[in-house]
């Protein structure tokens, strides 16, 4: 299965059965030898191989801390999977695989939490629900309040009222802003 060592293998289990019929006083010594050959020549293509599949998965890790990035910074735009896709230059099916991959969620969910996280800190801002929706991406305010709660358990207005009522977590959002 491996073409570029096959003859180099092939080579040393030729000396190794050449060893082993002769009557050579150090032939065992020599099998031995060839052996460890045999073995080197194996284990150093297995060693290529992976540092190959190492570098792709350095190179692969990279894009997506900068495709991850630019999700961060553009999140209010209008992202689909085929454009963030063609910006790390890959196809939209390879790039949907290794984003779950790296990341244990869809594109689509990524960006949702991504959007509704920033919801959340607009809406304890006193910004209007509407606003809201369309400052962090989302189309519609239907597709806006279905997907916060979703994500946050509650409708954006009720959300909005429980943090307003609760002193408790006044003083968190106060120490976070």
């Amino acid at each position: 299965s491996h073409p570029h060592i096959y003859s180099n293998v092939y080579s040393h289990l030729m000396h190794i059965i050449t060893q082993y019929f002769s009557n050579d006083t150090y032939s065992e010594i020599c099998i031995y030898a060839d052996l460890l050959n045999l073995f080197r020549e194996i284990c150093s293509h297995g060693n290529k191989q992976n540092l190959t599949d190492a570098q792709k998965h350095t190179v692969n890790y990279d894009k997506f801390v900068n495709i991850l990035s630019y999700i961060d910074n553009n999140y209010a735009e209008d992202l689909s999977l085929e454009k963030v896709a063609n910006i790390a230059n890959f196809s939209k099916f390879h790039f949907a695989r290794l984003f779950k991959q790296y990341t244990n969620s869809t594109f689509y969910e990524y960006l949702s939490q991504k959007r509704i996280m920033v919801a959340q800190e607009l809406i304890l801002k006193n910004i209007p629900v509407t606003d809201v929706a369309f400052q962090t991406g989302f189309n519609n305010l239907t597709t806006f309040c279905r997907c916060f709660k979703k994500y946050v358990g509650c409708p954006p207005t009720q959300f909005k009222i429980k943090f307003e009522n609760d002193e408790k977590y006044n003083d968190i959002i106060l120490m976070l802003f």
